[in-house]
């Protein structure tokens, strides 16, 4: 029975530090929570995040071409136990989510293969008051496409 009650304390010690880590992850992404813009050619683009508790972070994101808003997303970085995801609602669709694959202190990367496109939506903090989004993947057309929006706050 000891020897039984020791395996299993060895062997969720792996999920208790892999939760911790997106716990860490999760809370290094506090500071994106504020109002951001930026432009895309003849495009406004915003997106503003607030942080609802230790598990979610919601955020509205719109582009804006010649007064119309062309896009308008809803949007949530989650911590769900061990998993850090990213799920984006762009003009009332069904919600997507993007399983966090990789980061580091300044870069987030978020993929769904199984998504149309985008596959991989990237957040790249670029100082205090910046950051870059890229979206990538295999476009409608087959072929490999890149968008990158990069964005100021403002208060």
């Amino acid at each position: 029975m000891k020897k039984h009650l020791l395996l299993l304390l060895i062997l969720s010690i792996p999920l208790v530090i892999m939760g911790q880590q997106k716990s860490e992850i999760f809370q290094s992404l506090n500071w994106l929570v504020g109002n951001w813009v930026g432009k895309a050619g003849d495009a406004q683009l915003s997106e503003v995040w607030e942080k609802v508790n230790n598990l979610t972070m919601i955020g509205n994101g719109a582009v804006i071409v010649k007064g119309d808003m062309v896009v308008r997303e809803q949007l949530q970085i989650h911590l769900m136990g061990d998993h850090l995801g990213y799920i984006a609602s762009p003009n009332n669709a069904p919600p997507t989510f993007f399983a966090l694959i990789e980061s580091n202190k300044s870069k987030w990367i978020f993929e769904n293969r199984e998504h149309n496109f985008p596959q991989r939506i990237t957040y790249q903090r670029k100082g205090i008051n910046a950051f870059q989004a890229k979206i990538e993947g295999i476009n409608s057309k087959g072929e490999e496409a890149t968008q990158e929006f990069s964005f100021h706050r403002v208060e």
